[in-house]
């Protein structure tokens, strides 16, 4: 049973009408006041998920030169097939960056039916060309911390609720590492997707190949703490 089938409403729709009563329902049934951030910020999603994009010249100029087809990003995984994968920061990170890649590789993410693409990286780094190349995105940093709980509740609810909608998702940081990889298995744990938070960890390492660090399991440990989303009320 898909957690959307469990849960009734995703956590963010859930939170955009509790947030109108200015309370926030979790999975212990226990109500917490909240502020008007997460109602406007879902107010935002959801006004955007169905929206229509109008390509710019700089899109119809590349995508009809020999860039058409693009090239696959660096470290490409689908962690749910056709519908949530995650990738290095297109165009490479660091002294390995190019441009001229960055854009071959945003061409190919369009090509693919991208919906979404969601940058966890801490600078707008490559915002502008996402815009440009007319590909839908958020601006999601990993905030570590004293707030990475809350970051990961409000976020993991956004991403639960595009995925829902049946949108296609991009993930990805400057590199395939500790915190894009514990996020998006704390992000399993979280949706109900994977129970176990050590079943999470050892499911991402296999798709990755790589594996995970202090820092991605300090993020799946929290992501497992935080309420999931309480049911929808008749």
């Amino acid at each position: 049973m898909r957690p959307s089938e469990r849960f009734g409403l995703t956590g963010a729709l859930h939170a955009d009408k509790l947030a109108k009563k200015g309370v926030f329902a979790g999975q212990s049934g226990k109500e917490r006041p909240v502020g008007g951030l997460v109602l406007r910020h879902l107010l935002f999603l959801r006004s955007s998920l169905g929206r229509t994009v109008t390509e710019s010249p700089l899109a119809q100029m590349t995508m009809r030169g020999k860039w058409a087809e693009g090239i696959e990003p660096r470290h490409f995984h689908w962690i749910v097939k056709d519908s949530l994968a995650i990738c290095e920061r297109p165009g490479g990170y660091g002294s390995q960056h190019r441009r001229v890649r960055r854009i071959e590789e945003i061409i190919w993410i369009k090509q693919q039916h991208f919906n979404w693409v969601i940058s966890h990286i801490d600078a707008p780094s490559n915002l502008h060309n996402y815009q440009e190349l007319d590909v839908a995105h958020l601006h999601r940093p990993i905030i570590m911390g004293d707030h990475l709980a809350a970051n990961l509740a409000l976020t993991y609810g956004e991403l639960s609720t595009i995925l829902d909608a049946g949108h296609k998702v991009l993930a990805h940081h400057e590199e395939l590492g500790d915190k894009l990889c514990g996020y998006i298995a704390g992000y399993l744990v979280w949706s109900g997707l994977i129970e176990a938070a050590p079943r999470a960890v050892t499911v991402i390492e296999h798709i990755t190949s790589r594996q995970l660090g202090p820092v991605g399991r300090q993020i799946v440990a929290v992501a497992a703490s935080i309420d999931r989303p309480a049911p929808e009320s008749a």
